[in-house]
């Protein structure tokens, strides 16, 4: 068993009386502190209920027999560490700057007939919100979340909430120089506005290579360094473009491209590649990971995209089939997306694995379409418009739908409040950015109902975002009820919460055969019943019809189990 550093509420009587033997004797004093001749998996704060000790007065005496120090607080410090803030701040943004304020557009297109009636300006701006405030923010606060529990020296939050701040302000100007007063009364509000980005991107790639400096030797670091790299170029030249540009109040086209193949191909591509290494073979469960793939196809990536970005035809043809090459190599490396048998887990629905395998399709498919287009550069911007939709939310969103619905529940402890309404929006998500591509491109003939039927599609898009965000908040809500005695034990209550109010179902546990907990010296902290269920070869029915035949046989009291 690890040895403790300190004394906390959350700490269970078997931690604190197992790591001090001088704790041992002074729990011993009582009778409750033994079950069956094992110490009890009650937490300290409830334990201490339970016997009429006053909390503080218990851990004090606990933390100065063992001679270590007293933490009293630390579920205030584990909200200070919690990602969500940061990722309800982008889904807040992603929402509204950006997939709202683009389906406005997008209707408006739709009813016009063609893009013509909107301005390039409010497009323009419109991009900004999804790239700055919805897809960096959301990855900044996952790849911060990720490196500071991989690392020895965890940057300082305050460089992340400085660096979010920055965004907002930047696109909230940017926002206000739509308007022709604000931008006559302040000409430079665009310059103003990049470079609020960029100092926002110094401090996030900043604040990541501060983490990488002290994460394992077993990290992937080149994918994160691609990303910090591409992440300053992409600011840095927002910036340069504008000030180059200073009396346009939209960049020209032979610049625009620039801003939509740094952030997409070159920040969040390193993204999904560097923490995919990490995360999608967990998450789907691959049988067969090869990974001496992984390294050549982001080297083969990043110098595609190198060579692309090069106003050259030929560089543009073999930098576009490097980048194609790249996703190739790295799906390779995950032995395409393959999953092997495993047992089921409670509350993790298979069919939410789709969406990851979907925003690879559309990856590969977004690239071979920029391989097309370097053949074709007669095609019109209907057809760039569609693969860049196909890489922004086919590839980009629906990947972070995705892996959210499996990686914010673990971040916080807490099984995901609703599968069906993940399965919905999975569903909508793919059906809006599937119908999006293929009406954009039949836009090209001219046809006016495939302008209107476009606007539906912005629709669904919104919808898949708006449920994503109602379900990681009931969530996060979920997670801040905590089980009373008086409540029925159901599938989705935490053990550990059970444990503390109803210790007596520790021993029915047992009378069951369920000894995982026998020598364990805590229940983790996402354990729910139906989770110990299917562990245990049972259905979380099975589990709490034998729970109260267990009660019975045990003479317990009746309120130890569910009724």
């Amino acid at each position: 068993m690890a040895s403790l550093s300190y004394i906390s509420p959350d700490q269970t009587v078997r931690q604190v009386a197992s790591a001090f033997p001088a704790c041992a004797e002074l729990l011993e004093r009582w009778p409750g502190a033994r079950r069956d001749d094992r110490w009890t998996l009650q937490q300290l704060s409830a334990f201490a209920r339970q016997v009429g000790v006053e909390e503080q007065l218990l851990l004090q005496e606990l933390a100065d027999a063992a001679g270590v120090p007293l933490r009293s607080h630390l579920d205030a410090s584990r909200r200070a560490r919690s990602p969500l803030p940061l990722i309800f701040t982008a889904l807040i943004v992603g929402i509204s700057l950006g997939t709202a304020f683009g389906v406005g557009l997008l209707w408006r297109i739709a009813m016009g007939g063609g893009y013509g009636v909107v301005s390039g300006a409010s497009i323009h701006v419109h991009g900004l919100a999804q790239l700055w405030g919805w897809m960096a923010l959301f990855i900044f606060a996952v790849a911060a979340h990720l490196l500071r529990q991989n690392t020895t020296r965890p940057a300082p939050r305050w460089m992340e909430w400085l660096a979010a701040g920055f965004i907002l302000i930047g696109l909230f100007a940017f926002f206000a120089g739509l308007n022709e007063r604000v931008r006559a009364f302040i000409p430079g509000i665009d310059i103003a506005g990049s470079g609020l980005l960029l100092v926002a991107a110094i401090l996030f790639g900043a604040g990541l290579a501060w983490s990488l400096s002290g994460a394992a030797k077993s990290q992937r670091r080149h994918g994160l360094i691609f990303l910090i790299a591409w992440l300053w170029i992409w600011a840095g030249t927002d910036l340069f473009l504008r000030i180059h540009y200073e009396n346009t109040p939209v960049l020209p086209d032979s610049a625009r491209p620039l801003l939509i193949a740094l952030p997409v191909l070159g920040l969040a591509t390193n993204a999904i590649y560097g923490f995919g290494i990490r995360l999608i073979p967990g998450l789907l469960n691959i049988g067969r990971l090869r990974s001496r793939w992984f390294g050549p196809g982001l080297l083969l990536h990043n110098a595609g995209l190198c060579l692309f970005l090069i106003p050259l035809r030929t560089s543009q043809i073999v930098g576009a089939v490097s980048m194609f090459a790249g996703a190739i190599f790295y799906l390779i490396g995950m032995d395409g997306l393959r999953s092997k048998p495993s047992r089921p887990i409670y509350g993790i629905d298979p069919r939410g694995h789709i969406p990851i395998r979907v925003a690879f399709f559309w990856l590969v498919c977004g690239l071979a379409m920029i391989v097309a287009q370097q053949f074709h550069p007669e095609w019109p911007h209907a057809y760039s418009g569609a693969w860049r939709h196909a890489l922004t939310v086919g590839f980009i969103m629906t990947m972070i739908l995705g892996v959210g619905y499996r990686m914010i529940p673990i971040f916080i402890r807490q099984p995901l409040a609703s599968t069906r309404l993940m399965l919905v929006s999975a569903m909508l998500i793919i059906v809006g950015n599937a119908g999006r591509v293929t009406l954009e491109l039949l836009t090209i003939g001219g046809w006016t109902w495939s302008f209107r039927l476009m606007g539906i599609t912005g629709v669904l898009e919104l919808a898949a975002l708006i449920l994503f965000a109602i379900n990681i908040a009931l969530t996060g809500w979920l997670r801040r009820r905590v089980y009373v005695g008086t409540s029925p034990l159901t599938p989705k209550t935490r053990v550990q919460e059970a444990v503390n109010v109803r210790p007596e179902i520790q021993d029915c546990l047992r009378a069951l055969g369920i000894t995982m907990f026998d020598t364990a010296p805590f229940i983790a902290p996402s354990m729910t019943f139906g989770a110990l269920a299917l562990a245990s070869g049972m259905t979380p029915r099975q589990l709490l019809n034998a729970l109260r035949e267990s009660s019975s046989d045990a003479s317990l009291a009746p309120r130890a189990v569910c009724t």
